[in-house]
């Protein structure tokens, strides 16, 4: 009896035991069954993400094929003119009027080129991290007349209104990088221009307190874009349709590079947009905390009336005695007629060394110290200065405001900066943060035009009868490719046109700068074009002073 009940234990335990192997063995057949599940879904992803990859590698390709084909047409267009017309000078018979056609014809379409190459240079450097910001005092209402100026031409041909709306309050003297804010701002509006027919452009500006920056808008009424379109048209080598460039012209780079401007200004350009209503493109940008009086509140307050003609400029009664430290006797003589317009005095030293014996041994009530100099540089005097106990204020004069020479000019121990071209405003602003205040009224004129200034015409004439010696000067540092030189002379000679109101020969030199800063194999011809229109400018400059 009890081996029978054993037996009978052992085979329910046996029986429990298949039972559980049974339960395993169904664990199992569903675990693996999940597996091969989970298994064929990560196939069928990464066989969907292998796709879209191909998809967008395939779409780049073809992307950057149109873009390479419409490039070939967009430069092709201006060479078969430049050729064209070159080979057409070669014609004894030619009449005048052909010659001076042809020429005209040959101008334009060499700027047209240099433009289209400009864009592709320009994005290149942005994706190469080439791109150094600026951080400069400018007057932000005198940019905008600018811009402003520069485009109305082309809206007055199109018969198109062009308005520049201010929203105060707004500050009038910024810290940005002005070059790239203006680039950004010219592409947008020439695009805006470009693509309307009917209406006009509006560009509304303000100023956000809350994040410290400046926003954008340029509103135009012209063709519009789908949502499709608005969703390519920052991307690179791409433009709203494939027939865009064909109608239009253009790289299709320069919405781009703007996106990559703003980006790096810490800002975003946006789209808004709707087939036939126009296109709104926004963007803000951050600018240095702003110093005291900067903001704007009615218009009536602006140095620079909405035509954009000067107003009576309220100049600082001033006193003390100021140390200039500065090589450039133009820049001297600028200064100078800036400086007296305020009743306070000048002394004028053309290098660092003077400049720290002068400083020691007079009681200066300010200095103001141009950082490249020869013998000594503005920041060894400055170290020098303050490592013996000079307590006076120091303000870093300099046409190289990158962020990294500004703190290095701060670190050195100068006191603030002023930028070349001399702003006036920003310049009699840093006087009369330095300087005490003056009860003496000043008898020369002091709320004149410079341009109506007999003394800053006579600067100016002085400067362009020299220009010929220093572009031969230029010439043979560039020829024996002594570029140290080509830097500190191009470098001196952007700082003077911009100081002295040559606002294309500074533009053209800016370029050229950027082109000795970087001599490699692709400047060369654009260093050789720029000095080449370097020159017409001067002849052209030069033309009302012959007289004199």
């Amino acid at each position: 009896m009890t081996d029978t009940a054993t037996l009978q234990q052992q085979i329910i335990q046996l029986q429990q035991e298949l039972a559980s192997t049974q339960s395993e063995r169904d664990n199992l057949r569903l675990s693996l069954s999940e597996m091969s599940d989970n298994f064929e879904q990560l196939i069928a992803k990464q066989t969907q993400a292998l796709k879209q990859a191909r998809d967008m590698a395939l779409s780049a390709s073809k992307t950057k094929s149109e873009f390479l084909a419409n490039m070939s047409h967009e430069i092709r267009t201006p060479l078969t003119a430049i050729i064209g017309f070159s080979n057409s000078l070669t014609d004894e018979t030619l009449s005048e009027r052909d010659f001076t056609l042809a020429t005209a014809a040959i101008t334009r379409n060499s700027h047209h080129l240099m433009e289209i190459i400009s864009d592709i240079l320009d994005l290149s450097k942005i994706e190469h991290d080439q791109f150094e910001l600026e951080q400069v005092d400018f007057d932000l209402f005198s940019l905008l007349h600018d811009v402003e100026e520069t485009v109305s031409a082309q809206a007055m041909e199109k018969n198109l209104w062009l308005n520049v709306n201010i929203q105060f309050p707004t500050p009038q003297i910024i810290c940005a990088d002005p070059t790239w804010v203006k680039q950004v701002l010219l592409n947008l509006c020439s695009n805006a221009i470009k693509f309307t027919k009917k209406g006009g452009v509006d560009i509304n500006v303000s100023y956000v307190a809350s994040n410290n920056k400046i926003a954008v808008d340029v509103i135009d009424t012209g063709i519009g874009m789908n949502a499709h379109q608005q969703g390519k048209v920052f991307e690179p080598f791409s433009q709203a349709d494939t027939t865009t460039t064909r109608r239009y012209g253009g790289t299709g780079l320069g919405l781009t590079i703007c996106a990559n401007l703003v980006k790096l200004m810490q800002g975003e350009l946006y789209v808004t947009s709707g087939l036939g209503k126009g296109s709104r493109f926004s963007f803000d940008f951050a600018i240095a905390p702003l110093k005291p009086g900067a903001i704007v509140h009615f218009p009536h307050q602006l140095l620079v009336t909405e035509q954009g003609d000067e107003e009576v400029q309220s100049i600082p009664n001033l006193s003390g005695h100021i140390l200039v430290a500065e090589d450039s006797i133009d820049t001297q003589n600028l200064v100078s007629l800036y400086i007296r317009k305020t009743g306070a005095q000048a002394t004028f030293v053309n290098n660092g060394q003077i400049a720290v014996e002068k400083a020691l041994a007079h009681n200066y009530d300010l200095v103001l110290m141009d950082i490249q100099m020869p013998l000594v540089s503005g920041i060894e005097a400055t170290q020098i200065l303050r490592q013996v106990g000079f307590a006076k204020p120091i303000v870093a004069f300099t046409a190289n405001a990158i962020k990294q020479e500004l703190e290095s000019a701060l670190d050195a121990g100068c006191n603030d900066h002023i930028t070349k071209p001399i702003d006036k405003a920003a310049f009699y602003q840093i006087l009369s943060q330095h300087l005490p205040k003056s009860n003496t009224s000043v008898t020369d004129t002091k709320n004149d035009d410079l341009f109506d200034d007999e003394e800053f015409n006579a600067i100016r004439g002085n400067f362009i009868r020299r220009t010929p010696i220093l572009m031969a000067e230029l010439r043979q540092t560039i020829d024996n490719k002594d570029w140290s030189h080509a830097k500190v002379l191009v470098h001196t000679f952007k700082g003077t046109c911009g100081s002295l109101g040559f606002k294309h020969l500074f533009t053209l030199s800016k370029q050229l700068e950027d082109g000795v800063n970087n001599p490699d194999i692709t400047q060369q011809q654009s260093i050789t074009s720029l000095l080449g229109a370097l020159q017409q400018e001067i002849e052209a400059q030069s033309k009302p002073y012959d007289k004199r």
